[in-house]
């Protein structure tokens, strides 16, 4: 799943390198000739995230930020080992396993490949798999000739210990000397950019010099989302140069147009081009969830589709990061998320300085 999250840093004045920025555009020029135009949108998207010394400078720290959550960090620093010896040791002295006696007397387990490739162990009888024409699961006359072994020990399938350890799934790791692995016990993500599906979370004007575009996602990298006149839409700015009563007013502009499109398709029958919703008596209906209803009035329509005006800073956020701790909406007692969560963004802003850097990050987990 994709979640978006606030990453908050600090970044003192940026002296910018033409040189390194001109050599970006440079890519960005030739990137322009790619063909195939998917990739050519995300790489441009990846280059012009990337074209000027704040954005690149945002992008190293963030990556700095995000690596103690990293599910495939390398970091020796956030790893912990998973000692998983004397459970093996346990289970090969006191456990079991189900085994089939073969018709030429080997005894192998049902996950051997001489056997589950063809057979499979049902209620301690084996039956063929995909017999016959139709392909059922049948008692052939080979399947009825192998001797179901249930609870066989594994100290009698195995010479030793080290056998029945090296059998299964967990490795011997030479350094700890120990069967186990490594793994980062505080693991949030395992991929993340900067925008993504969010790239256009962030109104700042077009005079605004510190700020990053963001990667866009696939699925948008080649729109350009709308914004008031002297605006544009990026992925990180400092919190001086955001302007957040715009955002506000822009999604209410955006939300009123529409509403006054879904109402003319719904009282017109007259649908867009780019339209995909389904049309009823009832009224007009996106991936099985209702957009808009009959006799619906704008206000309960803006109530449903917009921020409420009281969220000072109108980001539906998931979760809040910075050097010193990962925030998440989860976090919140269950029965007070919403009011809690937007009361928790609005406190947390709030007391974050005006040259404080605010980065919208798309990661998966």
């Amino acid at each position: 799943m994709h979640f978006l999250s606030l990453v908050t840093l600090e970044i003192p004045e940026i002296i910018e390198d033409e040189n390194t920025n001109k050599e970006i555009e440079v890519q960005i020029e030739k990137e322009k000739e790619v063909q195939n135009h998917i990739l050519r949108e995300l790489m441009l998207g990846k280059l012009r995230s990337l074209k000027t010394t704040f954005s690149r400078e945002v992008t190293s720290c963030i990556n700095d930020i995000m690596e103690p959550y990293s599910e495939t960090t390398t970091d020796q620093r956030y790893l912990e080992f998973i000692d998983h010896t004397q459970e093996l040791e346990y289970d090969y002295e006191k456990g079991t396993t189900d085994c089939i006696r073969l018709p030429n007397g080997t005894l192998v387990t049902e996950n051997h490949p001489s056997f589950f490739k063809k057979y499979i162990l049902q209620q301690g009888k084996v039956f063929q798999r995909d017999a016959g024409p139709l392909h059922h699961t049948k008692r052939t006359k080979r399947a009825k000739r192998m001797q179901a072994m249930l609870c066989y020990p594994n100290q009698k399938l195995y010479p030793d210990f080290q056998s029945f350890a090296d059998d299964g799934w967990i490795p011997f790791n030479e350094e700890v000397q120990k069967y186990g692995y490594f793994c980062n016990p505080n693991a949030m993500w395992d991929w993340y950019s900067i925008g993504g599906r969010w790239a256009d979370m962030l109104l700042v004007k077009t005079t605004c010099k510190d700020y990053v575009l963001g990667e866009p996602s696939w699925a948008i990298a080649d729109k350009t989302c709308p914004a008031p006149d002297g605006y544009m839409w990026v992925s990180a700015a400092r919190k001086k140069d955001i302007a957040w009563q715009c955002m506000h007013d822009w999604e209410i502009h955006t939300a009123k147009e529409h509403y006054q499109k879904l109402k003319h398709i719904f009282e017109t029958g007259i649908c867009e081009k780019d339209f995909y919703g389904k049309m009823n008596d009832i009224g007009i209906s996106v991936y099985g969830e209702y957009v808009y209803q009959k006799g619906q009035s704008l206000s309960s329509y803006l109530k449903k589709n917009t921020i409420s005006p009281k969220v000072k800073y109108p980001l539906p956020l998931h979760d809040i990061i910075d050097e010193s701790m990962w925030r998440s909406r989860d976090d919140i007692v269950i029965g007070k998320e919403s009011s809690d969560w937007s009361e928790e963004i609005d406190g947390y802003i709030d007391g974050l300085s005006e040259d404080t850097v605010l980065a919208c990050v798309d990661y998966h987990i």
